[in-house]
């Protein structure tokens, strides 16, 4: 992956920050779990957007994603994944 594409935006940061490595959360979660200034960063942005954000977030190895069906609906869940990037430590103990 480049370092280009490695970049996150103000918002995917936002979204990752308020994303938890050990519990899913859905959509509407996420967002009420956001601080008023995030928020204002975030509502700019169209619903669509969001999704496709968060998917592009998946793709990029951010997030995990797993759905399930509630009322006839689908239903998205996300949860950070947590990145392990080699360090002086993990190799001294490996």
């Amino acid at each position: 992956m480049s370092k280009k594409e490695d970049t996150l935006s103000l918002e995917e940061e936002i979204i990752l920050e308020n994303l938890s490595f050990y519990e899913w959360t859905n959509f509407e979660k996420l967002l009420i779990g956001l601080s008023p200034s995030d928020l204002t960063i975030v509502e700019s942005m169209e619903y669509g957007e969001l999704e496709n954000m968060l998917l592009n977030l998946v793709k990029r190895n951010y997030l995990e994603v797993k759905s399930e069906n509630s009322n006839n609906k689908e239903e998205h869940f996300y949860k950070r994944i947590l990145n392990k990037k080699k360090n002086i430590f993990s190799k001294l103990f490996k």
